[in-house]
């Protein structure tokens, strides 16, 4: 006479397929949006610390200047107001579209001054500077540049 119920392997299978499942369905759960906008203000913060720490290498004024809104892009420029070289890849100019990062396509610049930051020799900024990224409903991240000190904080 066979008894009722179910082998070991039987239940180790089953096991394994919640676990996947439970797995897929927290991965669904993620809010992409504020890893997106993290990204975004890591990114921005890192290039206006280039910009400053540009200025004063070079002891001659550098600066960051923003496009706002969808399609928004900002530029690390030089005392010409021209793009400087991205260092991360050579060859091209420091401009940043976040519709052409596929990562953060979603994150736009929704506040931050038309006219330029600029650092000075000493990599004072012309005033104190606050710039406002946005994406999806995520709470907006707001970085902040201060004009007596040149400290970006976020």
């Amino acid at each position: 006479m066979r008894k009722k119920g179910y082998t070991l392997l039987e239940l180790i299978i089953v096991l394994v397929l919640l676990a996947i499942l439970s797995v897929a369905a927290t991965v669904k759960m993620v809010n992409f949006d504020s890893i997106r906008l993290s990204s975004a203000a890591s990114k921005l913060a890192a290039d206006i610390a280039y910009a400053q720490q540009l200025a004063v290498t070079t002891q001659m004024p550098h600066g960051v200047s923003f496009v706002t809104g969808t399609n928004s892009y900002y530029s690390v420029i030089d005392h010409n107001s021209n793009a400087v070289e991205d260092p991360a890849n050579r060859g091209s100019d420091l401009i940043v579209n976040y519709s052409s990062i596929p990562d953060l396509k979603d994150v736009d610049i929704t506040g931050a001054s038309t006219t330029p930051v600029w650092f000075d020799w000493q990599g004072t900024p012309s005033s104190n500077v606050t710039v406002t990224l946005g994406c999806g409903t995520e709470t907006p991240k707001t970085i902040t540049i201060t004009a007596d000190t040149g400290k970006v904080i976020w």
